[in-house]
């Protein structure tokens, strides 16, 4: 098998492009497409089909090889490609489309067929996510090109520009050359949907895991839901904005309840809500508080008062992960009791301004 490929679409074609460095660094080869412009000044959803056809069927020797392809701005890559691969090949077929837990498109002008073509899909399965989703698939070369050919027919023909409901009827009516094995990431093993998955994602240092799952997630996508491309932006300007290493991002707690900070005081939680807490860790030694909009705390450990604002993390903001109790104890009666807690993805998206990621950013060099 030759190289493994990872096509994507309408990404910049300059060192701004976090999706290629990245995928390269995993060890794909990035395929930027269309290879002229930044974009398309007429673009349709459908031309990601297109798209990819028409490279695979330029480059034969794509024919062979393993290629992924995944949206580019809501999505981000986890995991090494031969991780994936190996993911892929477990799965024991030719073409794996992503899935997720709503039917989309489902518009109130949605034609009268498209209900049967969402029954087909939750015919499938009863507990995973069931219905396609064509923004990541992966593949052998010979199959995706046999089966974007039909897709990108059948799409001609009903004079449809929406890829996703071009592939959920190609799938469910069967239209399909029938010797592709074509199957669904039903239980999300290589393509993770936040779709109904805020409560179930749990973002641990520089990794996502699903539920109680011990490895991490492999492509994690964000469907274009807004809050979790935010998450996206954060993750990416930490762990590839950055020189730096060792750092994590969790919930902080006292006597297993949420710190929470309002008025110039502190108080607990018994959930994560918007005036809760956050620990900006170094390296397990060192940490910082911040606010759900990036806002560092400063504690004066003399006097016990506690100032809030853009500070560069010195000496007052810079906390010490084993002296955090005696630092912190004066604040809460009966002893601090504090102890860091992994965020899942759900409190993050609700309650993080978009402001969160670039006021982090400046604070890594000095924690």
């Amino acid at each position: 098998m030759s190289s493994v490929y990872h096509l994507s679409v309408c990404l910049p074609y300059d060192i701004r492009n976090p999706v290629q460095r990245v995928s390269e660094s995993k060890g794909f080869r990035f395929i930027n497409l269309p290879k002229i412009l930044n974009g398309n000044i007429d673009y349709s959803h459908i031309k990601k089909l297109i798209w990819s056809r028409n490279f695979i069927s330029e480059n034969k020797s794509l024919l062979d090889s393993i290629v992924m392809f995944t949206d580019s701005h809501d999505v981000l890559l986890l995991s090494d490609a031969s991780y994936i691969i190996g993911k892929f090949f477990k799965l024991d077929c030719d073409l794996l489309f992503s899935a997720e837990k709503i039917f989309s498109p489902c518009l109130s002008d949605e034609k009268p067929y498209r209900k049967e073509i969402k029954n087909f899909f939750e015919g499938v399965d009863k507990v995973g996510a069931v219905y396609p989703n064509s923004g990541c698939w992966i593949g052998y070369g010979w199959a995706a090109l046999a089966f974007l050919d039909v897709a990108i027919a059948y799409a001609s023909k009903q004079q449809d520009e929406d890829d996703q409901r071009v592939v959920q009827d190609v799938l469910a009516l069967g239209y399909y050359p029938q010797n592709i094995k074509v199957k669904l990431d039903i239980s999300q093993e290589i393509f993770i949907s936040v779709v109904n998955n805020g409560k179930d994602l749990t973002w641990v240092g520089n990794s996502v895991f699903y539920k109680e799952r011990s490895s991490p997630v492999p492509v994690f996508h964000a469907n274009g839901y807004k809050k979790s491309i935010y998450f996206i932006d954060l993750y990416t300007k930490i762990f590839y904005g950055t020189s730096e290493e060792g750092f994590s991002i969790k919930s902080i707690k006292s006597n297993n309840k949420y710190i929470s900070f309002k008025g110039g005081k502190f108080f607990l939680t018994d959930k994560f809500e918007k005036n809760s807490l956050n620990a900006l860790i170094k390296s397990r030694k060192y940490f910082c508080i911040f606010d759900n909009d990036g806002n560092i705390f400063c504690f004066d450990k003399l006097n016990h008062v506690v100032s809030v604002g853009e500070f560069v993390v010195d000496i007052e903001e810079r906390l010490d992960v084993d002296s955090m109790n005696d630092i912190l104890s004066p604040y809460f009666s009966g002893g601090a009791g504090i102890t860091f807690e992994s965020h899942i993805l759900d409190n993050i998206w609700e309650f993080y301004s978009e402001k969160v990621g670039d006021c982090l950013i400046k604070y890594f060099s000095n924690l």
